[in-house]
């Protein structure tokens, strides 16, 4: 090691030295719980000010003002860069960028093919998708209890999106028109590489937090900040890209956006779009995503805990269509009341709770391997 990397390392253990603590292993459990809860609200956010504007645009301008923004937190927080990163780490960055392009890209184009209600019940299966990944890759083991409660509050987020249908007419749109069998399924093809990219992207970030010490250390750690930050460039990248394909192909922009008339009305944003599309920045991408990918470089949060709690999204999005219906808050027929499918609220609690339990007590025989420091700092560099 070279004596300025020496020395860098060293001011970067000192800076660190008044931020380390010991670690409290609720903590990245409740940044979970609240990223997961602005993540329901976004879904009917959304539902309220998303017509008539191009999906592939409106992924493109959150990732694109997102990025700074990450970047600007990640140099407060640490008063510092990434600093000078081998190649092999830009190259793990850069797929990191690549999946959270996927998870969001696939998701939009999903909804072309399928209904709604089949995307809301793929989203609770990321945690078994990242548990089977990151078993086979040696990440982590299979727990009883942790594999009691995901498959518990996957039943119950399963009942919750798809119950209502149960216990009405099934099949069919709300035009009425039957689901073509072929569309539904390449649509729920597309939902799974969303929620894969999604669970790979949690699964692969993982190996940058942790210590030397750790079996799944690859030598080299950072700020759990600045993953995010960069990442996220890599994604508005590549959605730059799909998005100046779609918009300059008029198959491609017919088939996304129905509403765009031309390839000018592609780059519209309409005014009513301006606060939902603000809230999916500021929210659903800058606040969630921090929650997230700190909450991933702690102990006490192993790759499939981070994303159990997405089973709280579509139970979120139920109790705020409620309120909002409630008390005539938003038009009528923009939103729809609960059914019995609310009781699989129960099952996400319950899973929810085995979770944290499992998580509590796997906290306590977590050996100081670098993981977990309060803000997910490095401590070494190669």
């Amino acid at each position: 090691m070279t004596q300025e990397a020496s020395q860098e390392r060293d001011g970067s253990t000192r800076r660190e030295s008044g931020l380390k603590a010991p670690e409290r292993a609720w903590l990245p459990h409740v940044a979970l719980i609240f990223s997961f809860i602005l993540l329901g609200l976004g879904s009917t956010i959304g539902k309220l000010g998303m017509e008539k504007f191009n999906p592939v645009l409106f992924a493109f301008l959150r990732e694109v003002f997102a990025g700074p923004i990450l970047a600007v937190i990640a140099w407060f927080a640490y008063r510092r860069g990434p600093g000078l990163l081998p190649l092999r780490i830009w190259g793990r960055l850069a797929f990191l960028g690549f999946c959270l392009f996927v998870t969001q890209f696939f998701f939009l184009v999903g909804l072309k093919f399928a209904d709604s209600n089949s995307a809301s019940a793929w989203q609770p299966s990321q945690p078994i998708i990242s548990m089977v990944i990151a078993y086979f890759v040696g990440l982590e083991g299979l727990g009883w209890r942790k594999v009691l409660g995901i498959l518990c509050a996957f039943s119950g987020a399963l009942f919750l999106v798809l119950g209502k249908s149960w216990f009405q007419q099934s099949g069919t749109r709300d035009d009425g028109n039957v689901i073509e069998t072929e569309n539904a399924i390449i649509g729920n093809v597309f939902f799974f590489l969303n929620c894969s990219a999604t669970a790979c992207y949690v699964v692969f970030s993982k190996p940058l937090f942790v210590g030397p010490s750790s079996k799944a250390s690859i030598g080299f750690q950072m700020d759990s900040m600045w993953v995010i930050a960069l990442a996220y460039g890599f994604a508005a990248t590549l959605m730059l890209g799909a998005c100046l394909t779609v918009n300059n192909t008029p198959e491609l922009l017919a088939f996304i956006c129905q509403d765009c008339a031309d390839k000018y009305d592609a780059w519209r944003v309409p005014r009513n779009a301006i606060l939902p599309l603000t809230y999916w920045i500021l929210a659903s991408s800058v606040i969630v995503w921090l929650c997230i990918t700190w909450a991933n470089a702690q102990a006490s949060c192993n790759t499939s805990v981070v994303l159990a709690y997405g089973a709280l999204q579509p139970l979120v999005a139920c109790v705020a269509n409620f309120l909002l219906i409630t008390f005539d808050l938003v038009p009528r027929g923009v939103l729809s009341l609960p059914g019995w499918n609310i009781l699989g609220g129960i099952g996400i609690l319950i899973g929810l709770g085995v979770i944290i339990w499992d998580a509590s007590r796997s906290a306590k025989t977590v050996d100081e391997s670098g993981e977990g420091t309060r803000l997910g700092l490095r401590e070494e560099r190669e």
